[in-house]
């Protein structure tokens, strides 16, 4: 069952930018079993995140021997993120914002709306000026080809980003039993200190 903001008191001005940025929604209820933790902590809360990128490019290519060297430029680069804060019982209005389980959702969203996650996609396009490939001799290469390689070639990029961000969650759940102990200090996370 979905939870509205406005049904809560006003957040602390940290966690409105995170939920604007984020694009946070909360639900509560019962969801199915098999999205249980098997062998940790009974799961009451958690944060589904989704990110997406879109882009538009311009490419050149060429067939030389057995490779196809593609040039490509990226523009209208877009990047999103939204995330679903579940509970398994609506925490109260009251002292929402201060609820433990509340904040360490939160510290689940500080981590995959980190902008430092959208640079490094943004850098890693930045620094793909050339692709290349090998290709089957006497294959014929289409136009339509060379942007399921671009595409592919891009998704590898945010695939590996995004695995970043599932380590960073795990690793949140690990250090504080899924929110059951405070985070250690800044300069113990390795996530607030670190490049990602």
């Amino acid at each position: 069952m979905p939870i509205k903001v406005s049904s809560l008191p006003q957040p602390p001005e940290k966690i409105a930018a995170w939920i604007k940025l984020g694009n946070v929604t909360f639900e509560s209820g019962t969801r199915p079993p098999s999205r249980e933790s098997a062998d940790g902590p009974r799961i009451t809360g958690e944060t589904r995140y989704r990110l997406i990128y879109h882009f538009r490019s311009q490419s050149d290519w060429r067939v030389r021997g057995s490779q196809i060297v593609i040039r490509v430029r990226f523009k209208d680069v877009r990047w999103q993120t939204s995330h679903v804060i579940w509970f398994e019982n609506r925490p109260d209005a009251d002292g929402f914002w201060d609820n433990q389980l509340v904040r360490h959702e939160f510290d689940h969203v500080e981590i995959s709306t980190d902008p430092r996650i959208e640079k490094l996609f943004r850098s890693r396009l930045k620094d793909t000026s050339v692709i290349q490939r090998p290709i089957q001799p006497g294959i014929r290469i289409r136009e339509a080809d060379v942007d399921k390689i671009v595409e592919d070639t891009v998704r590898k990029m945010f695939d590996e980003i995004s695995e970043l961000v599932e380590i960073r969650y795990k690793e949140l759940d690990r250090i504080t039993n899924h929110g059951q102990l405070p985070l250690p200090p800044d300069n113990e996370i390795p996530w607030r200190n670190t490049a990602p």
